[in-house]
């Protein structure tokens, strides 16, 4: 009886560990532009394809949450 409390409390322990020290990561890289979100990919765009500059990153976080302005999770603010 005693080796399973013992057991027990190590394994909440553990548990506690673990679970202090786990970090959320983004599911995919995106950009948030005009309240639309848009997933970074690696498709090639042809530089004849692509229009004028429409805006600039405002605001930039690595950690899950919410986001609001032209906000992105990969490039930096000012991109």
């Amino acid at each position: 009886m005693r080796c399973q409390k013992v057991l027990l409390s190590a394994l909440i322990i553990a548990c506690l560990f673990f679970v202090g020290t786990v970090s959320a990561k983004w599911a995919y890289a995106f950009v948030v532009y005009d309240h639309n979100i848009y997933v970074i990919s690696k498709e090639h765009v042809e530089p004849q394809k692509i229009g004028s500059i429409i805006g600039k990153v405002t605001k930039h976080s690595g950690e899950e949450g919410t986001y609001s302005g032209n906000f992105s999770n990969h490039y930096p603010k000012g991109t």
